[in-house]
């Protein structure tokens, strides 16, 4: 191999070393652009999910806040004989601050043996619930500071319901004497919960401290257990991937409130459907990148081909110029004459062995260059010899 040939291959090499560097470069940003549009849809629709959590999470304190002094003045009337009102009058009073909250469909007092004693349902006067959460965890704890909130459980009705209840004391207050309650409405957190999804593949779910799912949307045939450890210990609300879904979950209480158990709210979104329209313009990128790229080789293949082609035919002109040269100066030689050839844009000259003898020049002389060979020639063919080179 040549050092021309050699010189043209590495040339060529260089090239494509050239190409694939920006191809890479390319790539990396196209990547890196791409990952961080991946980061903010997902840093977006977490914001998104966490303010829907929060929305459901205010309603719901303001509904247990509504409950818990609603409970507190029906305990307040409890609390003294004199002024306690009939069972008859008691449920007229439970019946028109049920038709108040929105979310709270029954009101209803326990004795201290669980027997309901009055209520905004005429069909539950009497039956006891003794064995009720709601009334056997106050019973146990007897502190009437706290608003206690039942685990969800299926009623009579077929429905899961969530119960406050605060303990209700003696006059003396040294001793347990029912239980006043509440149940939320599970038709008026389905309503909120409904109002805060936005997608298709978005689920919400109100759950109990313990883990026990209240309302979920869309529903199932049976409410099921949620794994809150997603929740660091003390942090109110957290934003996870679990189970190929992104997770907003918010828990929800309140000092003042004194709950027994914290309620949670979840909001979250199937990561496929949340990144279909990235993974579109990944596709779409992809694809103008592979199609440029491609366009781009095979305009540096044909454009190298078409110059290795070219010094191919310059190299065989010029071997066959110098074939032809070959030839002549042996039948000059032969002929025992001599050849000078001029190359006009450099105004320089070549002459053969016999033509340097001629002009008087040994082997080793170097010849004059530029204007100094017109001197060479002779006085009576300069004449001719400029008319030869200078163009008319």
């Amino acid at each position: 191999m040549t050092n021309a040939t050699r010189s043209r291959t590495n040339r060529l090499r260089a090239e494509w070393l050239v190409f694939a560097a920006v191809t890479l470069l390319i790539g990396g940003l196209l990547a890196w652009t791409l990952h961080r549009e991946r980061l903010s849809i997902e840093a977006q629709e977490g914001d998104r999910l966490d303010v829907q959590t929060r929305v459901v999470g205010d309603n719901l304190l303001r509904q247990l806040d509504g409950a818990g002094k609603a409970l507190d003045g029906v305990r307040a009337q409890l609390s003294h004989p004199s002024d306690r009102p009939g069972t008859r009058l008691l449920s007229q009073k439970l019946k028109l601050l049920t038709d108040a909250m929105p979310g709270v469909s029954t009101m209803i007092v326990l004795d201290a043996g669980g027997t309901i004693v009055a209520t905004s349902r005429d069909e539950l006067l009497g039956k006891n619930f003794e064995q009720r959460d709601y009334f056997a965890v106050p019973k146990r704890s007897g502190d009437p500071s706290i608003l206690f909130v039942s685990p969800p459980f299926k009623t009579a009705l077929n429905t899961f319901v969530i119960v406050a209840s605060r303990t209700l004391r003696s006059a003396e207050g040294d001793a347990f004497a029912g239980v006043v309650a509440a149940t939320l409405d599970p038709e008026y957190f389905d309503a909120l919960m409904r109002s805060v999804v936005y997608a298709p593949d978005m689920r919400t779910t109100l759950v109990h401290g313990d883990g026990r799912v209240f309302i979920a949307i869309p529903g199932g045939e049976e409410p099921t257990a949620v794994d809150l450890a997603v929740l660091p210990t003390g942090a109110t609300h957290s934003l996870v991937l679990r189970a190929n879904r992104l997770v907003a979950t918010r828990r929800i209480d309140r000092d003042t409130l004194r709950l027994n158990k914290p309620m949670f709210v979840t909001a979250s979104r199937e990561l496929e459907a949340l990144y279909a329209p990235w993974w579109t313009r990944v596709l779409e990128l992809v694809a103008l990148c592979v199609v440029l790229i491609a366009c781009t080789g095979l305009a540096l293949l044909l454009s190298q081909r078409r110059r290795v082609a070219d010094v191919a035919v310059a190299l065989a002109a010029r071997q066959e110029r110098q074939l032809a040269a070959e030839r002549v100066e042996l039948a000059l030689r032969g002929a025992d004459l001599g050849l000078w050839d001029l190359h006009v844009p450099t105004d320089t000259f070549v002459v053969n062995a016999r033509e340097r003898e001629i002009l008087g020049f040994a082997p080793d002389d170097a010849l004059p260059q530029g204007p100094q060979w017109r001197d060479r020639v002779h006085a009576e063919d300069r004449a001719a010899v400029d008319a030869a080179i200078v163009p008319h």
